[in-house]
């Protein structure tokens, strides 16, 4: 019921708010106070909203927005509020780049565009034109000059062809060994090195002077010593001593001052020649000297000896490397003629021969005494074979440096003998002394009987 009511309450007015122009109702236009935003001519003088503040009448297009550069129109519509509405379909302006279109829509293509750029040189910064990216400020490489500069931007000052510096650079040169001191070289207009060492102390020749003049490493090579420095010299061996010698400018020893030098050997119980050894290698130029050591080398005496006779054999026992030492002699003893055998026809003859060692030079001395040539003179034996063979049968023995030899013959046959006489010492010591030995022929008689053939010793 209430809504029934307010139906009909309503109803008279909206048939009152009609517009003008709006014959629906069937009767006439009763005008009335423009409404704003109704889309109807309420005041009835065939203007829509009339009077009102609005921009367009809505239901009303329009284009939109820019149409400049990259930019599209777009289209507007009027609200039922008269005002237009959002700019739909159009083509808005974007920022700026490089792609040779106007982006931003503001009649200029790619302005004020920059970015940074770098080469192997350096950094810079490049503008866009066209579209693309140009004009780079960074420097560029370039071949490489002597010019202390890095042309080519590889990192590297002045390593162009033929070049092996950089222009006004340095380098230590020459040598700190010893005396020298290193120097500076420039590197010249050409990027070469200079070749002169500037301020450099260079090597000298050795002074010998304990310093390393030479820059060598080495103190005072090629010398012998240092200049005041002393040593001892010589020899303190034998009958020697020593000195002191002191180095000469020029790094050489002098003399030995002091020292007392050795001198040739001599057979005097010392050490004459320093070599350790005492009496050793003395030249004896004396009688019997010579290497008589074996029977071929037998030293031969003479003249021969006969009845009657007396001679002294004298030599050394002594060799020059201290070995020992046997000296052999040989000497020839001959009978005398047999006249007195004339008269006692038939006798025997005894011989008679003393050996004697009348100075032995302070040595234990003895001797063997070889009688060769025991046959007759018709049937001759070999002698040195006796005598190497030094048989019992023909050899003596001397005790106590003496021996006496008696032997039987017959008269009117001569007795001739060459006797070898063998020397030496029992203790194997030397002496460059003299010694003596005598050997005594007796004369040869007949003798009714017996000649008793034998030797003696004391």
């Amino acid at each position: 019921m209430k809504r029934l009511l307010a139906f009909f309450f309503v109803l008279p007015l909206a048939f009152a708010a009609v517009a003008c122009d709006d014959d629906s109702s069937g009767g006439s236009c009763t005008p009335t106070t423009e409404v704003c935003g109704d889309g109807l001519d309420n005041d009835c003088d065939g203007v829509i909203d009339n009077g009102c503040n609005t921009e367009c009448n809505p239901g009303e297009t329009q284009d939109c927005g820019d149409d400049t550069g990259a930019c599209e129109f777009g289209t507007q519509s009027c609200g039922t509020d008269g005002t237009w509405g959002e700019c739909l379909g159009g083509v808005q302006a974007t920022e700026e780049i490089c792609d040779g279109i106007d982006n931003n829509c503001d009649g200029q293509v790619d302005e004020n565009l920059t970015r940074d750029c770098s080469t192997a040189c350096g950094a810079g910064s490049e503008i866009c034109a066209n579209g693309e990216w140009s004009n780079c400020t960074a420097k560029q490489p370039t071949t490489e000059i002597c010019d202390g500069v890095d042309n080519d931007c590889d990192g590297v000052i002045d390593n162009g062809t033929d070049m092996e510096c950089a222009l006004g650079t340095t380098q230590v040169c020459g040598s700190d060994v010893g005396l020298c001191q290193t120097g500076t070289e420039l590197c010249d207009s050409t990027c070469h090195w200079s070749g002169t060492c500037l301020g450099e102390t260079v090597a000298v020749t050795e002074e010998c002077d304990g310093l390393d003049n030479d820059c060598d490493g080495v103190i005072d090579n090629g010398c012998t010593c240092t200049p005041t420095d002393t040593q001892v010299c010589g020899s303190d061996v034998g009958e020697c001593s020593t000195g002191t010698q002191t180095c000469q400018t020029g790094g050489v020893w002098g003399t030995c001052e002091g020292e007392v030098a050795a001198v040739e050997e001599i057979c005097d119980g010392l050490d004459n020649n320093c070599d350790g050894i005492t009496d050793n290698n003395v030249s004896l130029m004396l009688e019997g000297s010579s290497t008589n050591d074996t029977c071929a080398q037998a030293t031969a005496l003479g003249p021969e000896l006969t009845e009657g006779d007396t001679a002294t054999i004298t030599g050394q026992m002594y060799k020059g490397d201290l070995s020992d030492d046997v000296d052999i002699f040989k000497i020839d003893i001959n009978e005398w003629s047999d006249a007195d055998c004339l008269v006692h026809w038939g006798w025997s003859e005894c011989h008679e021969y003393e050996f004697e060692i009348i100075d032995a030079a302070g040595l234990p001395m003895e001797f063997d005494v070889i009688m060769t040539n025991t046959t007759y003179d018709d049937v001759p034996a070999d002698r040195l074979a006796m005598c190497v063979a030094e048989a019992p049968a023909d050899t003596w023995s001397s005790t106590s440096g003496y021996v006496d030899i008696r032997l039987a013959g017959d008269c009117l046959t001569d007795m001739n003998w060459e006797v070898y006489i063998k020397v030496y010492s029992t203790s194997g010591g030397y002496s460059c002394d003299d010694y003596s030995l005598q050997v005594t022929v007796y004369d040869a008689a007949p003798f009714d009987g017996e000649c008793d053939s034998s030797y003696e010793t004391y």
